[in-house]
């Protein structure tokens, strides 16, 4: 009788270990790139005046924090920051200048904003292609220069430029979610290299 039990019981760890395997493999990614959901061509459509712009300032500061938390931050930018705020739900506006050579230590966003908003990420200037762009749970983005990439930050992330000759400056917005809610559990904004720059 105790030999039998035991097949049983070798019998059911090998059932639990296969169905464990078999959803791992058949689960769904989760997702963490989207198309955008409002319409951005009018940005699109000014890309060459929002480069200029920013070129222009000339500010390489790593984080340049244009509209945020219901307030103008920099009053540089009005031709940024009058094309942006025309679309619905925008929480923050910002720009992000990515040194040579710099891969961000890998957070989850403010949990207050990140949970409740999309970051959307406009290339403005990228030095080499297929050198920077953002990482985001295991999967991985590459910035082309007037291609929004539209991200869940409330997931673990880093952006990264492994380009030793050249910056990559983005634009970017955070624009509250359609659905949904974010899965960050940061609740220190001191940890959101971004926004602890607003």
């Amino acid at each position: 009788m105790d030999y039998i039990e035991i097949l049983i019981s070798i019998a059911i760890v090998i059932i639990i270990l296969v169905f464990t395997i078999i959803l791992t493999v058949l689960a769904p990614a989760p997702v963490v790139f989207m198309e955008p959901y409002i319409d951005v061509s009018n940005i699109n459509n000014k890309f060459d005046d929002i480069k200029k712009e920013i070129q222009t300032v000339n500010d390489m500061k790593s984080v340049i924090p244009i509209y945020g938390f219901d307030k103008i931050k920099d009053f540089r930018f009005p031709v940024i920051y009058n094309a942006i705020k025309k679309l619905p739900n925008v929480i923050n506006i910002g720009i992000i200048n990515l040194k040579p050579k710099f891969e961000q230590i890998r957070q989850y966003g403010y949990a207050p904003v990140a949970n409740n908003t999309i970051r959307y990420f406009l290339p403005v200037e990228v030095a080499a292609t297929n050198k920077s762009g953002i990482w985001i749970d295991g999967f991985k983005k590459f910035f082309n220069e007037n291609k929004w990439i539209c991200a869940d930050i409330s997931r673990e992330h880093s952006l990264f430029n492994k380009y030793k000759y050249g910056t990559c400056t983005v634009l970017f917005i955070d624009i509250l979610r359609e659905s949904g809610m974010g899965t960050s559990k940061n609740d220190n904004i001191v940890l959101d290299e971004v926004l602890l720059m607003f």
